[in-house]
């Protein structure tokens, strides 16, 4: 058995000086990923999979499924939603029978249209996504093409309380994180209409919306000029910052918009008044602030919208938003209610680094490092790793054929916690030896009983 495993290994090393030498024709190819790309490295990829299953946690305690929406989309399914001009903005190509197709630059859309296209699913429905989107942005320090994003929807319901309920989710989430401090503004996209409208403003809405949006990343003097440009007056975009500047506790704006007449007809102020009486019963009103220049810049909200902030860190930007988007799914066949919110992933990690809030747990690496002392244990130290396996330890043998000493090295720089050293002297006793890295302890133990008791819960 020995003889042959070594041979075998002999002969692997001989190919692959062979595919070398081959490889070496390459040398002059930029084999970089695609501009605004990036690979996930095995440390940042654990910093997703601890971030995600928090969210997933919490997703089920809220009853929220699971969904994957295609990745690809048909172009009129996209502009549907965002209209033609959104493909400047995209991935987008023909496919080989010449089918006009769009990469996914949101998870909300395909969430929609799988609402649309199965009717009979029972309301409401919770469903979410955590998944990837592309948009063809211009890339810039922190900011790819291809972000990972956690999507959650409620769909079926028009009642106040499913948008307490999203307010409540997203508090959930932070706690769950340990943020100890965190923001969360709401607001409605119809208080903000029907303020426009007694404005006298008759021009695109949205337009307003979307200069408002752009509050905390511009100053006073160039929102002023960019309402000019689009027709607003003096004393129309003084009454805008009078109007945006109004913040404070939901029941206390509330108050604020029902002395003012032009609020009276607008659901808007009801509809705050009701999720603000359901979040006072849940999660309380201390993070929770109605601030009128809350807007968000997606055009297909209809209602409610918010968005979470950490106060330590605001130049970072909301780390998730929401909001309601009542037509959305009627655009794809089949009117439907809806509230959601989204977030991307990478913002969350950055948040949590920035506090230092990211815990010593999702550090790498098995527990174990099986070490065999010469490749004719190597057969054997695949098995000592397979017991420790199906004992719940997490195990990995060294398949580099280093010696001993070596393979210590790589274990600290690993950050292994113990190495099981498997030599024939020991093998020959049944045993393997068990390292302690931290104290350098070393005990040896049975072969049947390498997982116990050193091992024993630690997994």
């Amino acid at each position: 058995m020995r003889k042959r495993y070594q041979s075998f290994a002999d002969s692997e090393v001989e190919r692959l000086d062979d595919r070398v030498s081959i490889m070496s024709s390459n040398q002059n190819v930029d084999f970089a990923p695609p501009r605004g790309m990036r690979d996930i490295t095995p440390e940042e990829m654990r910093k997703r999979i601890f971030v995600n299953r928090k969210i997933e946690s919490v997703l089920s305690l809220f009853g929220y499924e699971l969904v994957e929406p295609t990745h690809v989309e048909r172009i009129e399914t996209i502009f549907a939603k965002a209209g033609p001009e959104i493909e400047k903005e995209i991935y987008a190509f023909d496919d080989k029978g010449g089918r006009r197709l769009g990469l996914r630059f949101d998870l909300t859309v395909g969430m929609a249209r799988m609402v649309a296209t199965n009717p009979d699913w029972p309301k409401p429905l919770r469903i979410a996504a955590i998944s990837n989107i592309w948009r063809y942005d211009q890339p810039q320090y922190g900011r790819y093409r291809s972000v990972e994003q956690w999507d959650v929807e409620l769909f079926g319901s028009t009642d106040p309380a499913s948008d307490a309920e999203m307010v409540e989710l997203t508090a959930a989430v932070m706690d769950s994180l340990k943020f100890d401090d965190y923001s969360i503004l709401v607001n409605d996209r119809q208080l903000v209409d029907t303020f426009l409208e007694d404005l006298g403003f008759e021009g695109d809405h949205a337009e307003v919306l979307r200069i408002m949006d752009k509050r905390d990343k511009i100053t006073k003097d160039q929102m002023t000029r960019m309402l000019a440009d689009i027709g607003l007056d003096d004393p129309q975009i003084d009454s805008i910052f009078e109007f945006s500047s109004r913040k404070g506790g939901i029941f206390e704006v509330a108050d604020y918009l029902k002395d003012q007449s032009s609020f009276n007809r607008c659901p808007g102020v009801e509809r705050m008044e009701g999720i603000g009486a359901v979040l006072e019963e849940t999660i309380g009103l201390d993070k929770v602030e109605f601030d009128l220049s809350l807007v968000r810049g997606l055009d297909y909200y209809t209602g409610f919208v918010f968005e979470c902030f950490d106060p330590d860190d605001v130049s970072l930007g909301s780390v998730l938003g929401g909001g309601r988007f009542d037509e959305l799914v009627g655009i794809y066949g089949r009117p439907c209610p809806a509230v959601g919110c989204a977030g991307g992933i990478a913002r969350l990690i950055m948040a949590l680094e920035n506090k230092g809030l990211l815990p010593n747990e999702i550090s790498p690496g098995a527990e174990v490092l099986v070490a065999p002392v010469t490749e004719g244990e190597m057969p054997m130290a695949m098995k000592v790793a397979r017991r420790l396996r199906t004992s719940g330890v997490s195990a990995v043998v060294d398949v580099m054929g280093r010696s001993l000493g070596n393979s210590l090295d790589f274990a600290n720089r690993k950050g292994h916690p113990f190495v099981v050293i498997v030599g024939s002297r020991d093998l020959s006793q049944g045993k393997v030896t068990v390292r302690n890295m931290e104290s350098g302890d070393e005990t040896l133990i049975e072969v049947e009983k390498v997982a116990e008791p050193l091992f024993k819960g630690q997994s």
